[in-house]
């Protein structure tokens, strides 16, 4: 059975330290991941929602990773101060922003998303390639073979994507 429930940031962030404080760290989390908190909902969280509906929770689980995945790359590299553009396939969706928002927006409205890096000051740094659909902790599914693109995939995407796959 899915149900909804309409709740404040606040009210969602009380109710996380409760479970975090009864010992349910782990309800905790996925409630914020789903939450997180002040965040406009983006395509990942729809395609959540309607798996849910669909009675799917092997595909909501999958979009789920895809999406901690995806949050970890955009913070990995704006924490950075990389500028990142998004190519969904067909356009340019993002160009150069440090947006967490918008760029979190422009994901997941394609099959498969391209993530640009730029300095701030133009300079082309790297790539990664988020292909969806598939087990989840794969979304990434290729990147620049260079010292700032494997840093993040060694440092953030590969740990992240083995705890992930350890998870399901």
């Amino acid at each position: 059975m899915t149900m909804t429930i309409n709740v404040t940031p606040a009210e969602m962030l009380a109710i996380c330290n409760a479970l975090t404080a009864s010992g349910n760290q782990a309800l905790s989390a996925r409630l914020a991941e789903d939450a997180e908190m002040g965040e406009p909902k983006t395509g990942f969280d729809e395609a959540i929602e309607q798996a849910l509906a669909r009675r799917s929770r092997e595909t909501a689980d999958r979009i789920r990773a895809e999406r901690r995945i995806a949050r970890a790359l955009v913070k990995a590299c704006l924490d950075r101060g990389y500028m990142i553009s998004v190519y969904d396939s067909e356009d340019w969706v993002v160009r150069r922003s440090d947006d967490k928002a918008a760029i979190m927006l422009a994901l997941f409205s394609t099959d498969e998303d391209g993530i640009h890096l730029r300095s701030p000051t133009g300079d082309k740094l790297g790539w990664f390639q988020l292909i969806y659909g598939n087990s989840g902790y794969d979304v990434v599914s290729d990147h620049a073979d260079n010292e700032i693109c494997n840093a993040i995939w060694d440092e953030v995407i590969s740990p992240l994507a083995d705890k992930i796959e350890g998870e399901m």
